[in-house]
């Protein structure tokens, strides 16, 4: 567990699903000149490419806990 609030970014978001034959997907979002990351396959669904978003993460490892789409 790490300590410190949620911090959260917005923007426009990269976003790339890896799997790279391993057994823990993650998913790779880039806004700006950061990039985070989510563990797992939650978000597979999602295609390869640019979308408006906002994510809540911690501010140490820069793991998501929220990812939203805005439309």
């Amino acid at each position: 567990m790490q300590d410190g609030e949620l911090q959260i970014a917005q923007g426009d978001c990269f976003i790339e699903f890896n799997n790279n034959g391993t057994s823990i997907s993650t998913t790779t979002i880039e806004i700006g000149d950061n990039v985070y990351q989510i563990k797992g396959d939650t978000y597979k669904y999602l295609s390869d490419g640019t979308y408006q978003c906002k994510v809540h993460y911690l501010p140490v490892t820069k793991i998501i806990e929220s990812l939203h789409l805005e439309k």
